[in-house]
């Protein structure tokens, strides 16, 4: 074969092999084409709201320290992004993103380093290479799932994201929308969630294994998966080394330094009865309130408020232990039931309540709170608040004297026969001596003589939701004498009541919350 023949033939098989080169790449360029109109026609309603979500309204005790969250659905509570410590941001651009803020919402040499990972190994879905502006788009408007098409629909929301918000208003998004495992939405929720408290507080070692925990929540969950999650911590540290966020000391110092989580405890053991209070007060007060008289309930569980209150959490973990503990009440009742008990404790200067327990056991959120719920019969403990404290604001002194003896009183077409509990009689005794004693018949008496108005109007004005009406009346001797009651009363009433004796008579409404904060910072309620 003369060298023309050979020139020529080699010249048409590098021509064929252009034409079919090409001919591939239109097919592919047409299958990506088609792919991406796919995708495009199938892509979720862009819907804003879906970037934030609702947040979580946090309650604070009377030191301003958090108490618990009221949530729905998704523990989150949202911050800016200058409230997010350095070394946090810092920690999830170097391990998650690192040309964050030099990409345009996809990085292109990150998806094909991927992609060849990913052929290597055998697995097309093993290395996702998402910016973090992905992976926003993908915990926002799409599903967990690795199909090709999900992974064009986070390109094209990601460059719509990019067009739409900075850098700093994406990465703000993103940081108050990942999922940290443990019911976490969030850094700040996550922090509080692992090391209560709250985000702008952590350490570099907290931010490192909070950064680690973003990629497969899951699998690093320090509280089941300890090494796991140092090991992941340790990753994070070294990237932000080469990054040049921290030097090597700073990194491995770090590491060694012990990390305190944060105890948990069931919900159905602290403080369940108290913020069950606090939400029932909240939903009166946001009901005047302008801008959410509409539906409190919801701006309650999704407004990311903040909730201060009076709660003492030294009281009410007393409080706890006294009721949770089983040798502290009888073992049995009479009709076999689990004996029961309410307490409710107050400041008596201010109105404050600082710890509430509405039975022996948290049973149901915002279930039955015998503190506050429970109407009984005050019975004896209500002759100082309806009979000696009017008598005494009238002039009787504790010398007064009275008759302990046998008594009768027409009651309509009946005759009313008080009698003291232990059945005997003492004689002439004074008003001091009643009390000691708990005079029955003294109590009434002396009740008749101040006018049984006079101790109807004295107790109202403690709080008692005392009752004047034909049929079911308090307006008489034996209830507010001796406890009676038409409605009855309930602890929390009887605390506030008695605590205006501690006051120099000055009766305070009791509360729970002192003060309601928005989520940007503005002060809606104050006690």
């Amino acid at each position: 074969m003369s060298a023309h023949s050979k020139s020529k033939k080699t010249g048409m098989t590098k021509q064929k092999f252009f034409k079919i080169t090409m001919f591939t790449a239109i097919i592919m360029a047409g299958v990506v084409l088609g792919a991406v109109i796919y995708a495009a026609s199938t892509l979720p309603a862009w819907n804003p709201d879906q970037l934030s979500g609702s947040s979580t309204t946090i309650l604070y005790d009377d030191k301003d320290e958090s108490i618990g969250g009221l949530h729905a659905g998704e523990n989150r509570t949202e911050i800016g992004l200058d409230q997010v410590p350095r070394n946090l941001t810092n920690a999830f651009l170097a391990t998650e993103d690192q040309d964050f803020y030099k990409h345009h919402g996809v990085n292109f040499k990150g998806i094909l380093r991927a992609v060849v990972r990913n052929v290597q190994s055998g697995d097309l879905t093993s290395q996702g290479a998402s910016t973090i502006t992905q992976q926003l788009a993908r915990n926002a408007f799409l599903t967990a799932d690795k199909r090709w098409e999900r992974k064009v629909k986070e390109i094209i929301l990601a460059f719509k994201l990019e067009s739409k918000f900075s850098k700093d208003e994406i990465l703000q998004m993103y940081l108050n929308k990942i999922y940290f495992g443990a019911g976490a939405y969030g850094v700040q929720a996550a922090s509080t969630t692992y090391f209560g408290k709250d985000v702008g507080e952590l350490s570099l070692e907290e931010c490192a294994l909070l950064a680690g925990l973003a990629q497969s929540p899951n699998n690093y969950m320090p509280f089941q998966h300890y090494d796991k999650a140092k090991a992941r911590q340790r990753l994070v540290l070294n990237n932000m080394v080469k990054c040049g966020y921290i030097d090597q000391a700073e990194a491995d110092n770090a590491f060694n330094t012990e990390l305190h989580f944060k105890k948990t405890q069931n919900a159905n053991t602290r403080n369940g009865y108290y913020i069950d209070a606090v939400v029932e007060e909240a939903i009166d007060i946001l009901s005047e309130t302008e801008g959410y008289e509409a539906d409190p309930n919801s701006a309650i569980y999704k407004s990311g408020l903040k909730i201060y209150t009076g709660m003492n959490s030294n009281i009410q973990e007393k409080a706890e232990e006294l009721f949770y503990n089983s040798k502290n009440f009888p073992s049995e009742s009479k009709n076999n039931e689990q004996i029961q008990a309410g307490m409710a404790i107050i400041d008596d200067t201010n109105g404050q309540v600082k710890a509430v327990m509405g039975g022996r056991h948290y049973e149901a959120q915002r279930g039955f709170n015998r503190a506050t719920d429970a109407y009984r019969q005050p019975g004896s403990s209500i002759k100082p608040i309806s009979v000696y404290a009017p008598a005494l604001e009238q002039g009787f002194m504790p010398f007064h004297v009275l008759d302990d003896s046998p008594l009768s009183y027409k009651m309509g077409g009946s005759v009313w026969k008080p009698q003291n509990q232990d059945g005997t009689y003492r004689g002439l005794i004074t008003m001091r001596t009643a009390v000691q004693y708990s005079i029955n018949t003294y109590a009434v008496q002396l009740l008749d003589e101040i006018g049984i108005k006079s101790g109807f109007k004295f107790a109202k004005s403690l709080g008692l939701q005392l009752i004047d009406q034909k049929g079911n009346n308090d307006l008489a001797l034996a209830p507010l004498s001796l406890g009676g009651l038409t409605k009855g009363a309930t602890p929390l009433q009887m605390a506030s009541a008695y605590g205006a004796f501690g006051n120099n008579g000055i009766y305070i409404k009791p509360h729970f919350i002192t003060k309601i904060v928005d989520a940007n910072g503005v002060t809606i309620y104050q006690y």
